[in-house]
């Protein structure tokens, strides 16, 4: 009896243990077994009422599990008139649980193949995320090796740096000047020049340009890119490092083309790679091809030797006649009559006045002894 209806019933382990997020699925499981539950309840009060009625008369266990309902009927039809009724009665019922079971099972196995065919789908997007992840990885590796080529500084560690020095509210006068947001807002390529004689405080406002320009000058097809020159650190000096770190900020920023790719290759592997100032220079026209407007922060650069500044100012003025591109360089140097002031002679400009570095100064050094007193430190 209890075979044929293990027979019927789904492979509950097996669908559960591979399926179990599968809420239909396990919906007709539950219910398939709850049916189970009910049947073999059903199955133990008729055997027990027809020990009673037979009385001293044993009715062998393995009968009722193992043979079918129609085999049994003979050996307890002449055990008593109750006991027949009891077994005929479930007789009814236990042919109706078998029915009952055949279209419960149809209805999990069709509740698991819907299911094989979800987890297929799972598992067929699952592996194409991990080939397109392992594609995106190898790509990235190789531009990453691609621009370790350049032969750029490290300009972030080298904008925290002169981040830390400064509060985060000197400075501001200049970006919320209106000399300062007419050449922002103005859709041209154009330079802006800002002077000042005290160079610490004159690199400290240039990050603060930086940093307002990171924080609004945002776009899907738009970057910044920025350099400080500082003479205590030669390498930063040197105009071919200047370009390249200018070049290798706008190529991180995107997918950099097969083409330039292998052109930098060429240019740059091997220890008797020498690329001259046009080339550096190429690449970073092809780098701006890749946005249509970019953002460039000058720091320092008319304290390049003269024929540095000369090169480095013909560049970025060069930057602002493409027409195909918005390109906007802001150059920070100590006075006007410089190779790089006067090249600005005809462009916005500002003027760095005392009283407003005096004001930063103050307001920092107040700040600091503030901090330095409430952590007991003086």
């Amino acid at each position: 009896m209890l075979c044929r209806v293990g027979r019927l019933l789904p492979r509950y382990g097996s669908w559960h243990e591979q399926f179990s997020r599968q809420e239909t699925l396990r919906h007709a499981l539950y219910t398939t077994f709850l049916e189970l539950v009910h049947f073999c309840i059903d199955a133990k009060d008729a055997v027990s009422m027809i020990k009673k009625s037979l009385g001293k008369v044993s009715i062998t266990i393995c009968m009722i599990v193992c043979a079918p309902a129609d085999h049994l009927l003979p050996h307890v039809a002449g055990q008593g008139l109750s006991s027949k009724i009891v077994w005929d009665a479930f007789k009814g019922r236990y042919n109706a649980y078998l029915s009952k079971f055949s279209i419960l099972g149809r209805q999990v196995q069709r509740e698991a193949n819907f299911a094989f065919v979800i987890h297929a789908r799972s598992v067929c997007k699952a592996n194409e995320a991990r080939k397109r992840l392992l594609e995106t990885t190898s790509k990235a590796e190789e531009q990453r090796k691609v621009l370790s080529l350049l032969p750029s500084v490290n300009y972030r560690s080298e904008h925290r740096r002169i981040q830390s020095r400064r509060e985060e509210v000197s400075g501001t006068w200049l970006v919320r000047g209106r000399s300062f947001q007419t050449w922002l807002d103005n859709q041209a390529s154009e330079c802006f020049g800002c002077f000042g004689d005290i160079e610490s405080e004159r690199t400290e406002l240039a990050s603060v340009a930086i940093d307002y320009l990171a924080a609004n000058f945002t776009g899907r097809n738009s970057a910044l890119c920025y350099h400080y020159c500082d003479p205590t650190y030669p390498e930063s000096m040197n105009p071919d490092v200047v370009i390249a770190t200018l070049t290798h900020q706008l190529l991180e920023k995107t997918v950099v083309p097969a083409g330039l790719a292998q052109e930098i290759r060429e240019l740059f592997e091997g220890e008797d790679a020498s690329p001259d100032w046009e080339d550096i220079s190429a690449l970073l026209h092809a780098a701006l091809g890749n946005f249509q407007k970019v953002m460039v922060v000058l720091d320092g650069v008319d304290q390049l030797d003269a024929k540095a500044q000369a090169a480095i100012t013909s560049i970025f003025l060069e930057l602002t006649y493409r027409e195909d591109h918005i390109v906007k360089v802001l150059v920070f140097g100590r006075h006007q009559q410089s190779i790089v002031g006067k090249a600005l002679y005809d462009c916005s400009r500002v003027e760095i006045p005392a009283r407003k570095l005096e004001k930063d100064f103050v307001r920092c050094t107040v700040s600091r002894v503030d901090q330095k007193l409430e952590a007991c430190l003086i």
